[in-house]
């Protein structure tokens, strides 16, 4: 219905902006606690930008490849490409000289501008093995590039399967390679940031929401979702009380660790998923309310900013704790 067809950006928006809330930081020195909850709405983030991206992709397929892909790329692009140059040149030419960003920073950024325009910060946070890399809080940025990079390669998957079968089994494969990838990495030793930030091996939540949207467009759809919610959420919360269970030490809803990214993220997904497959057959009207859905234009402009001016304010003002989060909320609010 049109009810959900709004509601389901406009609850994206909102994990968005509880991601905004969470993320500020990804270092030891952050509370465990809050680092799962940014790492969790990044995978109910990813679901739900698998969903909506699929089934646009799924009602375009038929249409003339000019109409397909020129539409789905031009409109990202125009989406994507001001907020992000805007950032960058005002980050990289334009606060130095004003003294918002530090030489050492500035350096930094300039020298490593590349990743940025490319989309490609994740890649050089693996490379790097350290969010270090990204000063001012542009690490926030990864998620945006794997996003990106899925999606860059996605619609020619899709096209090519045609069908919403097919299309359920290649979103299959991409949740078991993802997911396959991760696990041989941790094998071999590799497992941490890099599991955690590049797009291999993050691609399975929006592999689950792709799947549901596959799902959504074979015939029955709302009795087989109806069917697959409960067990998707009952097995997902299941999953997840595992994972903690198995944990013996007091840093362990850290992102990074091994059992949150094998068992905790997957489990996530599937939880999610069954959310958002009530979601979509439920009316959720508040959803729909004007000042969140015009919250929802400016959200990846937000996003872009958030990290990095909660970063400018907390130098400002030397807040830390609750003061700074009272602080953040005053100025941004």
């Amino acid at each position: 219905t049109g009810v959900q067809t709004c509601a389901l950006p406009i609850s994206r928006h909102l994990v968005l902006a509880f991601v905004l809330i969470c993320s500020r930081r990804y270092s030891r020195a952050a509370s465990s606690w809050r680092s799962l909850n940014a790492s969790s709405s990044f995978v109910r983030f990813f679901c739900l930008s698998g969903y909506l991206i699929t089934s646009i992709l799924l009602d375009a397929i038929g249409e003339p490849a000019r109409h397909y892909y020129g539409s789905f790329y031009a409109r990202r692009f125009l989406r994507l490409a001001p907020a992000l140059c805007v950032f960058l040149v005002v980050l990289l030419y334009v606060a130095p000289p004003f003294g918002f960003v530090t030489p050492d920073e500035t350096r930094q950024l300039r020298e490593h501008q590349a990743w940025y325009w490319g989309y490609l910060v994740n890649a050089l946070i693996a490379k790097k093995s350290s969010f270090a890399i990204t000063p001012l809080g542009t690490g926030s940025l990864w998620s945006l590039a794997v996003e990106e990079q899925f999606y860059l390669l996605w619609p020619f998957l899709v096209a090519r399967a045609v069908t919403p079968r097919r299309v359920q089994l290649l979103a299959i494969a991409t949740i078991a390679t993802s997911m396959g990838a991760c696990a041989i990495e941790w094998w071999m030793g590799h497992g941490g940031v890099a599991t955690y930030v590049l797009t291999i091996t993050r691609a399975a939540p929006l592999g689950w929401g792709a799947l549901l949207a596959s799902v959504r467009r074979r015939p029955g759809a709302a009795e087989v979702t109806a069917r697959l919610r409960f067990p998707l959420v009952t097995l997902g919360g299941i999953l997840l009380l595992l994972c903690a269970s198995m944990q013996r030490n007091p840093d362990w809803l850290a992102w990074d660790a091994p059992r949150v990214q094998l068992i905790g993220f997957p489990a996530l997904a599937m939880l999610c998923t069954g959310l958002i497959a009530y979601a979509v057959d439920t009316k959720s009207g508040w959803l729909t309310w004007r000042p969140l859905t015009t919250l929802g234009a400016y959200s990846y402009g937000l996003y872009l900013w958030h990290a990095t001016l909660l970063v400018l304010l907390r130098r400002a003002t030397h807040l830390q704790g609750v003061p700074f989060v009272i602080g953040a909320a005053i100025a941004f609010g």
